[in-house]
């Protein structure tokens, strides 16, 4: 499934990443409040680009990436993840 998911394109790892809750892909550009989408540098279960595009079609949204996280980036780096949370909520 990793290997099949790492030959796929960011629009269409997106797809899959939604479609496994359900597809969201419709409504995410409809989200009209602050938006802060976060991914993992060692992802392996998505793509950093599949949460990127995701990001992308909420308007406005802010995209973090944690350069030394995985899937559990709040686990991994608690600190950095507080910093920029704080950061986001303390723009709106």
């Amino acid at each position: 499934m990793f290997d099949e998911n790492s030959r796929t394109p960011p629009p269409i790892q997106g797809a899959m990443l939604l479609e496994l809750l359900r597809d969201y892909r419709d409504v995410l550009p409809e989200i009209d409040v602050p938006t802060l989408a976060c991914a993992g540098a060692d992802e392996t279960w998505r793509s950093v680009a599949s949460v990127e595009y995701a990001a992308e079609l909420v308007p406005d949204a802010e995209f973090a990436l944690f350069e030394d996280s995985g899937h559990c980036l709040t686990l991994e780096e608690p600190e950095t993840f507080n910093r920029v949370l704080s950061d986001f909520v303390g723009s709106l």
